[in-house]
């Protein structure tokens, strides 16, 4: 059985050309839950390369946009694609790239790579046995440090320790004198 992808169902139903097409619900996925993937960012982010479109939005200031409920958020954005006649191949897709601190460091040591090769290279460190990584890292300059445990020793609880040690204390930090002199 084929697995359902909620970005194609969306997309069908983003460029159907109708505005009353209900939103599209599966059992296997739902549109409207806290943790979809298609969330307001990535409406916004899906019309960068649509100046007119990308004008309004930056006119909704974004996060009014972002305050609107999914639904309403999403019949938005389907009429501002009818109104705006955006075709498919006009959505700019955006990859994820997973920020790192070997990422950042090789970057800035290779500046004429592109981001896509230095993932690419960064994933390969990742993927090295560990005195090897280890040597790269502390070669970047980004060395793991390690964090130290240390155990704390347990204290005697006998009386008679106590007892001696106490008496080393006084005797070593004070003097006696017997009551009668004072």
């Amino acid at each position: 059985m084929k697995k359902i992808s909620y970005y194609s169902i969306f997309f069908d139903w983003l460029f159907d050309g109708r505005i009353n097409t209900p939103i599209p619900t599966h059992p296997d996925f739902d549109l409207f839950k806290y943790n979809s993937p298609i969330n307001e960012t990535f409406l916004l982010k899906m019309f960068i390369k649509n100046g007119p479109l990308n004008h309004l939005l930056n006119d909704y200031n974004n996060l009014g946009v972002r305050y609107l409920e999914r639904s309403e958020l999403f019949f938005f954005i389907k009429s501002c694609v009818i109104g705006f006649k955006i075709k498919r191949k006009d959505i700019h897709y955006t990859p994820y790239r997973r920020t790192a601190a070997i990422f950042d460091k090789l970057k800035s040591k290779y500046p004429t790579l592109k981001d896509h090769e230095i993932s690419l290279l960064a994933e390969q460190v990742e993927k090295m046995e560990d005195d090897k990584k280890n040597a790269i890292y502390r070669a970047l300059g980004i060395e793991k440090k390690k964090k130290v445990t240390t155990k704390k020793k347990k204290k005697s609880t006998s009386k008679v320790s106590k007892s001696i040690n106490l008496k080393s204390f006084i005797s070593d930090n004070f003097e006696l004198y017997p009551m009668e002199s004072i």
